[in-house]
């Protein structure tokens, strides 16, 4: 009996050792690393695929413009050079002060009317705007000292009844 008080029955845990945590972390690293390589290969794929959507695209623009130059027959073009030197001729004629209304058109400016009145040197336009600050950029877009443009805003207000509260004013343009 003596003897038999040495001897241990019970089982012994196994403790984590070094080498084995040291495996542990290299093999979470390895990992990590895998999956932030496959992110990066997944962005990079969708790039190429979005610049060679891009690329079809624009040898789809290319073909069909060729096709366009190719169906016109030589009186078609010469229609086209016709229509093309009448829109050039009736430009001319058009008064500057539409044209600069044109320069100083924004699409956060909705014009309700133009009277061209004096030849075409002067012109009274209605328009309607979001905000009173547009109405103020519009008419500061209208004028210019290079060509001698004055613009002067009129009245300005709240469109009646309006539940966007919608800005209503009147320019005068004069071109010297």
């Amino acid at each position: 009996m003596k003897g038999l008080k040495h001897i241990d029955f019970r089982e012994r845990r196994s403790a984590f050792r070094p080498l084995t945590a040291v495996l542990v972390c290299l093999a979470l690293a390895a990992t990590a690393g895998a999956g932030y390589r496959f992110m990066q290969n997944q962005a990079l794929q969708q790039e190429v695929d979005g610049l060679s959507d891009q690329l079809a695209q624009r040898e789809q623009a290319l073909k069909r413009a060729e096709r366009g130059s190719k169906a016109n027959s030589p009186e078609q073009r010469k229609v086209h050079e016709l229509v093309a030197a009448q829109g050039g001729a009736a430009a001319k004629t058009r008064p500057a002060v539409l044209e600069r209304l044109e320069q100083a058109w924004s699409p956060k400016v909705a014009l309700l009317s133009i009277a061209v009145e004096g030849a075409g040197k002067q012109a009274r336009i209605e328009a309607v705007t979001s905000d009173l600050k547009q109405a103020y950029i519009y008419v500061e877009r209208l004028r210019n000292k290079e060509s001698k443009t004055r613009a002067t805003l009129l009245r300005h207000g709240i469109k009646a009844g309006d539940p966007n509260r919608a800005v209503v004013f009147s320019v005068l343009v004069e071109q010297s």
